[in-house]
């Protein structure tokens, strides 16, 4: 992602952001823990242990972990705006295959994305399917998160269908329960204010673009599957440049949302170490935020003159900008009989996709996405855009204001044939006639 480049970077523009943020980038003692143990302790003992994957395995299991904790923290809110899925980095994978790409090749991926968007949704709505399913929903979706990053699609569509590995399922499943049990109770409330996917309005063209993943009560929640406790630089340089973007934004007029504080959770050690933005010396903080606004004005100057003013944003429904990305897509071309030493992509053998036996069944024919799932994936689907969680008041008050407009409809009815016909029987006819009656 863009965000990334500017911690390994070399560029001016590179230089100028982390001499921006690296003056408030705090010690890890000066981090907090819910359990008030000292943060990023390597004493600190581990309840997931990672199995031995390859780094490209690892990173699938992290961005699936994301997704499903996201789907999690819907199904736990009463009031939702949008999907976890919507203006995902999936979602935008989707969009740039349907723009850039053949249908022969994405259509079978983007109806499979679409059935996982109604999977997803019924299950925040009524909790009527298991984790297990839902962590084959967004192992896929982990699959688009990868190929647009990477920018490369692997030439196989099959490779999109395959489900993770049993170990790595369990694994997946333990973390989520951790999540849901042990970390969501203490930082949200069921009317705790959820931000999905948010993006960072101006100041994000900074960067060109963002992988932040939830926000909930002013607190930026960084989810992170590490197999150490260590503490994250490169990781609170993202957090710490978020923060700058928001300040930015308030100087610009474009206070989307507020954060007051950064919050980390590992669910292999359900641990969760907390920075106070109040910790970080106000002077310092102000410099941070200056030297910010001036990159990113410097950014968009157009004749000598900042553009903040003529700068045009597509705007969210809830206040926060999308923003879409078009790639150019790189497909492998390389042939079909390949060495199995080598992925797709013509890297070495990482199992981005898994692995070449994988994609086939014990007959040796290529494994299909009626194969590979056992969650009723053959049924229709329908195309959902929106969604919002109604509560059940609001649908008996639904129905109490259609009751309501049926009878004045009918009184309206009843005083213009009695204002014509001059009398109320007449009106009494007229039904018995249509309906039948003594």
């Amino acid at each position: 992602m863009a965000i990334d480049s500017f911690i390994i970077g070399d560029s001016p523009r590179d230089e100028l952001i982390r001499s921006s943020i690296t003056p408030i980038l705090p010690q890890s003692f000066k981090l907090r823990t819910l359990s008030g143990d000292e943060p990023f302790s390597a004493d600190c003992p581990c309840r997931v242990p990672r199995g031995d994957y390859d780094s490209m395995t690892i990173a699938l299991i992290e961005l699936t972990f994301r997704y499903a904790a996201k789907v999690i923290v819907a199904v736990a809110c009463d009031d939702l705006e949008y999907s976890p899925i919507n203006y995902s980095i999936a979602e935008k994978c989707i969009e740039n295959m349907k723009e850039t790409l053949p249908s022969e090749y994405c259509s079978e991926i983007v109806e499979r994305y679409e059935y996982a968007s109604m999977k997803i949704l019924e299950y925040i709505d009524s909790g009527d399917d298991s984790t297990e399913n839902i962590i084959r929903h967004c192992w896929f979706l982990a699959k688009l998160d990868v190929c647009y990053r990477k920018d490369a699609y692997p030439r196989d569509v099959s490779m999109f269908f395959t489900p993770a590995e049993p170990e790595i399922s369990r694994e997946l499943f333990d973390m989520l329960n951790i999540f849901r049990t042990e970390f969501l109770p203490n930082v949200m409330t069921p009317e705790s204010s959820v931000v999905f996917n948010p993006n960072f309005g101006y100041a994000e063209r900074l960067v060109c673009e963002t992988d932040c993943d939830i926000i909930i009560d002013n607190t930026l929640i960084d989810l992170r599957t590490d197999s150490t406790l260590s503490y994250p630089k490169a990781k609170m340089l993202k957090e710490l440049t978020y923060i700058m973007m928001t300040q930015v934004n308030k100087r610009c007029g474009q206070a989307f949302f507020e954060l007051d504080r950064v919050l980390f959770f590992n669910p292999r050690f359900a641990e969760t170490e907390i920075l106070a933005l109040d910790d970080i010396p106000t002077e310092k903080y102000n410099n941070a935020v200056e030297k910010m606004l001036i990159v990113t004005e410097a950014r968009y100057k157009k004749n000598n003159t900042a553009s903040i003013r003529t700068f045009e944003l597509d705007m969210k429904p809830d206040a926060v900008t999308k923003f879409s990305k078009r790639q150019e897509p790189f497909i492998d071309d390389s042939p079909t009989d390949f060495d199995i030493n080598v992925d797709l992509m013509g890297q070495p053998k990482n199992k981005l996709f898994g692995s070449f036996s994988d994609t086939m069944d014990i007959s040796g024919k290529p494994l299909t996405k009626n194969a590979s799932y056992t969650d009723g994936y053959t049924q229709t689907y329908t195309e959902e855009t929106t969604h919002r969680k109604k509560p059940l008041i609001r649908k008996l008050t639904s129905v109490i204001i259609a009751g309501v407009i049926v009878i004045v409809a009918v009184l309206i009815l009843q005083k213009v044939i009695t204002d014509n016909f001059g009398n109320y029987n007449s009106f009494t006819d007229i039904l018995k006639k249509l309906f039948g009656g003594s």
